[in-house]
């Protein structure tokens, strides 16, 4: 990994386990990718039941594609996908704002199962993202 130029994109709380924090702040640089990837392969490694919530700011939402960025996350997922199957219960996705949620939660409803493996839902809130997310672990065993 190399230094970055900027300060991270991505906060990462893994205090809230089982429950995986990601608060993203901005457009992501491979820097920031490698930071959120390390966090999920490290509750991976834990080879435990967990749930990750991703909260994304007004920043991180208006700051457009990265090519790079996504073609590295999709093969991340390639080779990972059957071990978040098998360990990751849901991933919530908060999003404050009403209609930037919607047109998410189309997408993410239909793809997110096949893309990660796992049930993907969005939220307006961090409470009712984690409460769902815990219904998830719950369910899972």
């Amino acid at each position: 990994m190399t230094e970055q130029a900027h300060p991270p994109m991505v906060d990462v709380d893994e205090g809230r386990w089982p429950v995986l924090v990601f608060r993203f702040n901005g457009a992501f640089s491979l820097d920031d990718v490698d930071r959120y990837h390390g966090a999920i392969e490290r509750a991976l490694a834990r080879g435990e039941p967990f749930a990750i919530m991703m909260v994304a700011s007004p920043a991180y939402l208006e700051g457009g594609r990265n090519n790079a960025v996504a073609n590295k996350t999709m093969k991340w997922l390639k080779e990972h996908k059957p071990r978040l199957s098998a360990q990751c219960a849901g991933i919530a996705a908060v999003i404050a704002d009403d209609q930037r949620r919607a047109a998410y939660a189309r997408v993410a409803e239909q793809q997110g199962e096949k893309v990660y493996g796992c049930p993907l839902r969005s939220f307006a809130t961090t409470d009712a993202a984690e409460a769902w997310l815990r219904a998830c672990l719950a369910a899972s065993g």
